[in-house]
């Protein structure tokens, strides 16, 4: 379930990215940087982010997940040193549960659909948050079938949160969490995209 993975003090990121989504079957990143929040996509072993590729750098990076079905493998610094851990789920589905996040993001403009990505705003604050979905089409997600619901936030991130139990008591915990997918749910009736 968790597992060190080895990791060279000065890695090639991009590089050593695509070789554990290849290995791993993971399809999506979601990198925190000192200046923002960074996603990407896997497609043909090929890396593709919402943003200019230098804003994905070692120097500012804090920590990245790759992420997809089967597996996540979380990349971190501490104190300038690098590690990463593989998480995979236990064999009996009885001993996880999955739980859909709500991201930000009430509007979705056309303009901003690019390369199989699309920026997302929120609220007043009209913060950018460019997420590897198409909406389309897009009056199916932000509130114009459904007006009774505006504000709705169709991008959801799927958590797994891994079980253990106490062996003096019997009581569940969660041993570890990870990401398993990303999709958009409609505005009406709950419905997956």
């Amino acid at each position: 379930m968790l597992q060190t993975i080895a990791i060279e003090p000065t890695i090639n990121l991009i590089p050593w990215l695509q070789t554990q989504a290849q290995a791993y079957q993971c399809q999506w990143m979601l990198a925190h940087s000192l200046d923002c929040v960074i996603w990407g996509k896997f497609d043909d072993g090929v890396l593709h982010l919402g943003c200019e590729p230098q804003k994905l750098s070692l120097e500012t990076l804090q920590q990245c997940r790759i992420f997809g079905p089967k597996a996540e493998v979380l990349l971190w610094n501490n104190g300038g040193s690098w590690h990463a851990a593989l998480i995979t789920d236990p064999a009996d589905p009885q001993e996880y549960i999955d739980e859909p996040q709500i991201l930000w993001g009430t509007k979705g403009d056309p303009s901003t659909t690019f390369k199989g990505f699309t920026t997302l705003t929120d609220g007043i604050q009209a913060m950018p948050h460019t997420l590897p979905l198409v909406f389309e089409p897009q009056q199916r997600f932000f509130g114009k079938v459904a007006p009774q619901d505006p504000d709705h936030r169709p991008a959801r991130l799927v958590v797994r949160h891994i079980l253990d139990f106490d062996s003096r008591t019997g009581a569940a915990y969660v041993r570890a969490s990870r990401l398993v997918e990303l999709f958009a749910e409609e505005v009406y009736h709950g419905e997956r995209a």
